[in-house]
């Protein structure tokens, strides 16, 4: 969400990247939640809305990041460490997408097994986001 991403960019600033990475973590991670909680109400309305938040949540993460390189790297160093996000970032979207699919044409889930992926998906994120923050902090101990 381009307009996000502006407003957010002034938001971290105020904030900072670390907390503008989290509220685009954790907000994610909600809205997933609550994405695969209205798919048993079927409101299109409500998955449109949902949808709006979650692309408004996800934009922090650009400023954020854009905030903790310029903090954490050197100007040399820049151009490598976006170009290796960005690649995370196209790969994340691609396997998404790819492993969704598969899920629902190859697995050949039923409707009320396919409404529970993206709570599955947000609970897996969940794990998943623990398991780095607990990495950064024994690798902060080095």
């Amino acid at each position: 969400m381009p307009g996000g991403q502006i407003i957010n960019g002034l938001l971290t600033d105020k904030i900072g990247g670390k907390r503008a990475m989290l509220i685009g973590a954790a907000g994610t991670i909600v809205m997933n939640i609550l994405f695969g909680a209205a798919s048993f109400l079927g409101i299109f309305g409500l998955f449109v809305a949902i949808w709006g938040l979650n692309g408004y949540v996800q934009a922090f993460g650009a400023p954020g990041m854009v905030k903790i390189n310029a903090a954490w790297f050197a100007r040399r160093e820049r151009g490598t460490f976006a170009g290796i996000f960005g690649f995370m970032i196209n790969l994340g979207g691609s396997s998404s997408t790819s492993s969704g699919r598969h899920c629902s044409l190859d697995l050949r889930l039923s409707g009320s097994e396919r409404r529970s992926a993206p709570l599955a998906m947000a609970v897996l994120g969940s794990v998943d986001s623990l398991l780095h923050r607990s990495n950064l902090h024994v690798y902060r101990r080095r």
